[in-house]
C-alpha cells in the first residue's frame, strides 16, 4: 500500500487491505487454471501488505496510553487470527470443496470488515463528549 495509504487513516486502510483480500479469496475459488492463480498475486500482495503491516501502529494508536501493550498484543492477536483461520479452514472443506472453503474465507473477511465498523462507529460514539 505504501505511498498511496499516506492519507488513510490506519482503520480505513486495514478496512482496504481486508476488502481487497475478500475480492482475491472470492476470485481465486474460480480460478481453474494455474496461470488464474498467478495473475492473482499482485491482487494478493496487496491486501496482505495492508493486513500484515497496518495492525501494529493500529493497536498503538488504539492503546497510546499503555506503551508497549499495542506491541505485545500483535501475538496474541496473530495467535487467535491463526486459530480462527483453521477453524474455518476445517469448516469449509468439511462442507464444500476448496474453491468453496475460499469463499467461506471471503465471507468471513467481509463479515470481519462490518465488525470493524460497527466497534469503531461505537468507538468514536464514546469519545464525543455529552
Amino acid at each position: 500500500m505504501g505511498l498511496g495509504a499516506a492519507p488513510l487513516p490506519d482503520c480505513a486502510c486495514a478496512r482496504l487491505g481486508a476488502l481487497i483480500y475478500c475480492v482475491y479469496l472470492s476470485l481465486l475459488g474460480f480460478a481453474s487454471a494455474r496461470w488464474h492463480i498467478y495473475a492473482l498475486l499482485l491482487v494478493n500482495a496487496c491486501g496482505v501488505a495492508a493486513i500484515l503491516s497496518v495492525p501494529i501502529t493500529y493497536l498503538q494508536d488504539l492503546i497510546a496510553d499503555r506503551p508497549g501493550l499495542g506491541s505485545s498484543l500483535i501475538s496474541l492477536n496473530t495467535f487467535i487470527g491463526v486459530g480462527i483461520s483453521a477453524g474455518l479452514f476445517a469448516f469449509g472443506t468439511a462442507i464444500t470443496d476448496y474453491s468453496g472453503t475460499a469463499f467461506v474465507g471471503a465471507v468471513a473477511g467481509l463479515a470481519s470488515i462490518g465488525a470493524l465498523l460497527y466497534l469503531e462507529s461505537s468507538k468514536r460514539q464514546a469519545r464525543q463528549p455529552a
